[in-house]
């Protein structure tokens, strides 16, 4: 599965120093998470998305590929079991 961080980490102009000051992270742990030699946990993602105010579902799907399926659910393949998942995506104050 492809994790969107660098991307996202890019529209928001974050650095990986930036980010690993923000979690209290090394630098290189950063790094493995952006070139994905590790996959960061959910709780790692959920401080992430609170911290630079994203969804936690743009992590895993783009949110212009969301507009054009025009659909609410997104389906993804668990890296570690197999599994499809599906992300329900909501948008604040709606």
């Amino acid at each position: 599965m492809k994790l969107r961080l660098k991307e996202i980490m890019t529209e928001k102009s974050i650095s990986n120093v930036d980010l690993a000051k923000m979690l209290n992270y090394t630098t290189v742990a950063i790094s493995n998470m952006v070139t994905e030699k590790t996959m960061p946990a959910i709780k790692t993602l959920e401080k992430i998305s609170e911290m630079i105010d994203v969804p936690m579902w743009q992590f895993f799907v783009d949110p212009k590929d969301m507009q054009e399926q025009n659909r609410n659910e997104a389906h993804i393949t668990c890296p570690h079991c197999g599994k499809e998942v599906c992300i329900s995506v909501t948008t604040k104050g709606k």
